[in-house]
């Protein structure tokens, strides 16, 4: 845990024992690091299968075991690291972060670490810790920021900025275009052609209406015929089964 503002008083360390026993932590010890790994306390309790053991600094308040300073460092620079010891001298579990390790800091194995392989530094009053139980031995992957500290509880996730889909664009329907819809601009592109002529050409004027007059007769002709043979048929249809209207009549069903 980075406080926020001074450090001096109000760090802490959480610790969580996921075993179905208890683990007894009679000298077992906290050791921090910067250049190289030093103590920074021994402890005694025993911490409950899947409970919580909270080391503080004396300004936290509900606490554990309280020590007059833990001193950890919050990166910025180079890379840190905090391990837990068994009292066999056992390094039981790790972290580091912030990078690079130009201190040739090294793991539980011996080998030095990685920057590729250590968490994020921690920022001012955030925390750094894991979500869930992943212990895999590379701080990169096991450890994270979280942006609301909880000493004694489980690591709250941090909150995923959600985007709400934006809706399709729906273009309006286009209308076809069809020789209906270009006739009546086709009969006045003829009538403005028409009067462009007929100024330099009376023969031409006479000609085009004569034009007009067998085209047009001819139309009312075929309109004619084909009322006389709507007629008809439906006359026919009426002498047969019932008036033509009733064959478009919607009954409703029983």
């Amino acid at each position: 845990m980075n406080p926020e503002g001074s450090d001096l008083g109000f760090e802490w360390i959480e610790f969580y024992n996921p075993t179905k026993e208890a683990v007894d932590f009679m000298d077992w010890s906290v050791e921090a690091a910067g250049k190289n790994f030093a103590l920074v306390t021994t402890m005694g309790e025993t911490i409950d299968t899947q409970e919580y053991f909270l080391l503080c600094e004396p300004k936290v308040l509900e606490c554990n075991l309280y020590v007059e300073k833990l001193g950890f460092q919050n990166g910025g620079s180079a890379t840190d690291g905090i391990r837990l010891v068994s009292n066999l001298g056992e390094t039981v579990d790790e972290l580091f972060y912030d990078s690079p390790n130009s201190n040739f800091l090294t793991d539980l194995t011996g080998n030095i670490v990685l920057d590729s392989e250590t968490a994020e530094a921690i920022t001012s009053a955030k925390s750094l810790g894991r979500l869930g139980i992943i212990d895999n031995d590379n701080s990169a992957t096991e450890f994270q920021i979280f942006d609301k500290p909880t000493p004694g509880d489980i690591n709250e996730p941090p909150t995923k900025a959600t985007t709400t889909p934006s809706s399709p664009t729906v273009e309006p329907p286009q209308l076809a275009n069809t020789g209906q819809n270009l006739q009546p601009f086709m009969f006045l592109s003829v009538i403005i052609l028409f009067f462009i002529l007929s100024k330099y050409s009376a023969k031409l004027s006479s000609a085009f209406f004569n034009l007009l007059n067998d085209l047009y007769g001819k139309d009312k002709e075929k309109a004619g015929s084909e009322a006389n043979n709507d007629s008809k048929n439906c006359n026919g249809k009426n002498s047969k089964e019932g008036s033509y209207q009733e064959a478009f009549t919607i009954h409703p069903q029983d």
